[in-house]
């Protein structure tokens, strides 16, 4: 969603937004200038970034090891324990 926001902020449109398990897969169409391009490029990264720093507070209040999250992402043992399950939708999303 980063990248739509961004595009639509650069004087672009999104014909399509597809959600995968590794990012979009489609890119939205901006005007073929370079400083546009490599701004709806970074916008997914500072939105990834933006959505990390609200979750690790709430996992470190929730006690939840962030190091089996973020190298592990999808070890058994934390998800079959985890007794939350938007521990595992972050997990998944920034798996």
């Amino acid at each position: 969603m980063g990248h739509a926001l961004a595009a639509w902020r650069m004087s672009g449109n999104t014909d399509l937004i597809v959600l995968g398990p590794i990012g979009g897969m489609h890119w939205p169409n901006v005007p073929r200038e370079p400083h546009r391009e490599v701004i709806v490029a970074l916008a997914g990264v500072i939105a990834n970034f933006i959505v990390m720093s609200l979750m690790v507070p709430a996992l470190l209040l929730a006690e939840v090891n962030i190091v089996d999250i973020l190298v592990h992402p999808f070890y058994p043992h934390q998800i079959l324990t985890g007794a939350a399950g938007w521990i595992i939708a972050a997990k998944v999303a920034f798996g």
